[in-house]
């Protein structure tokens, strides 16, 4: 599938991309829509080569650190990248030998994974891995060792600490400033997870079948967070105390619970309160602090959607921008085209770049409801150094 799967912004100056079908990953500068080839050669397919021109095996995920480091899931080279600010874009392979596998290792290139999904960074850098395969949360430290910090490689749903508890399968994950991490496991089994990284300790405070969850967002402060069921076609938000950093989340009064839940289960794309909202597909997801909402990509109606955050009045949703019609024609609010979105980001400004996966394009949505392409043609192809709908993405 040729299409722009995680975005991050990036220093707050560039918005990065990763494409899945090209094995590449961009960088789009948001004062002049200035797309660059970031990482990724795109000679010869896909591959498992490190440097300054360094191959990758459809690579999924992305996320920053501080210092603009950047660290990208590569899922069949069943290895985390990084990608270094150093002006050069220097790739090292931060673990993982190439091969599947489960092993921990102080040596990160000795160490292996299953098909590494969502990823997160710390604020000391650490890189937190859903490690989809092999059912676990690995860690990747600053020195370079690996470690699993929760689950035993067997397919489970036992709460615990470390390798003692058990996962079923986990794509997104999330995390808040004191160290909690939020995750939503997939099947017949499947719950609402929060890990305490300090302690290793894991506990699935929602259970039920919530099908797959491909998005996940959580608030700083770890006070509430959200996530997107694709298979439910809902929206559901919980809302906890908020730990402090002595305190870890362990006691069922504490948990988060759910507040709202926004989606009728019928897919639609009805507006209005939670109770009657409809959609298609919830896919990635982001919260806007600012103004007080969520922003979603419903890939199955071609819509950006928000929901207003409130606990009385929260779950009201909008169409912030989208026709229905799948495409990629600019236009304001309601006249605009996507064309299957994938993932949202919403900058200090109030403006949402889209990621669209059928149309190999990354768009904008200003605070006013303008929607433009910010880069790419919506024809599948590879042009690095262009300037916004120059340039051509596969």
């Amino acid at each position: 599938m040729s299409s722009p799967r995680g975005t991050a912004l990036w220093m707050g100056t560039h918005l990065i991309v990763v494409y899945y079908g090209s094995n590449t990953v961009h960088k789009v500068q948001l004062s002049d829509q200035m797309v660059t080839h970031y990482q990724g050669d795109t000679v010869g397919g896909p591959g498992f080569t490190d440097g300054v021109h360094a191959r990758f095996n459809q690579p999924e995920c992305i996320c920053a650190d501080a210092a603009g480091n950047a660290f990208v899931s590569d899922v069949s080279n069943f290895a985390v990248r990084k990608i270094a600010n150093d002006g050069v874009a220097t790739v090292t392979t931060l673990a993982g030998t190439g091969a599947t596998g489960s092993s921990d290792n102080v040596d990160s290139v000795l160490a292996q994974f299953g098909h590494p999904y969502g990823i997160a960074v710390d604020s000391a850098s650490r890189v937190f891995v859903a490690d989809h395969s092999n059912f676990a949360i690995r860690r990747v430290d600053v020195d370079g060792s690996v470690s699993t910090v929760f689950g035993t490689g067997v397919s489970g749903t036992f709460d615990g600490v470390g390798v003692l508890g058990q996962l079923t399968s986990l794509y997104s994950i999330a995390l808040d400033d004191n160290g909690f991490l939020y995750m939503n496991t997939w099947g017949a089994a499947s719950g609402i997870q929060v890990l305490d990284t300090a302690t290793n300790r894991l506990t699935n405070f929602a259970g039920g079948s919530f099908g797959k969850n491909v998005g996940i967002t959580v608030s700083g402060d770890g006070a509430t967070f959200f996530l997107c069921g694709w298979d439910e076609k809902k929206v559901l938000a919980y809302g906890a105390p908020a730990p402090s950093a002595a305190t870890a989340r362990t006691s069922p009064t504490a948990l988060p619970t759910l507040t709202w839940t926004a989606g009728t289960g019928v897919s639609g794309a009805v507006r209005g309160s939670r109770s009657v909202a409809s959609f298609g597909r919830p896919y990635g997801l982001h919260l806007d602090t600012a103004n007080e909402r969520i922003v979603f990509a419903d890939n199955e109606q071609h819509m950006i959607v928000t929901l207003t955050t409130g606990v009385a009045t929260g779950g009201r949703a909008n169409t912030l921008a989208g026709s229905g019609t799948a495409g990629s024609t600019p236009g304001v609010t309601l006249e605009a085209e996507f064309d299957e979105p994938t993932d949202v980001v919403v900058d200090a400004n109030g403006v949402t770049y889209v990621g669209s996966a059928a149309s190999a394009v990354v768009q904008s949505i200003t605070a006013s409801g303008t929607v433009q392409v910010l880069a790419g043609t919506g024809a599948a192809a590879y042009l690095e150094h262009a300037t916004g709908t120059s340039a051509k993405f596969t």
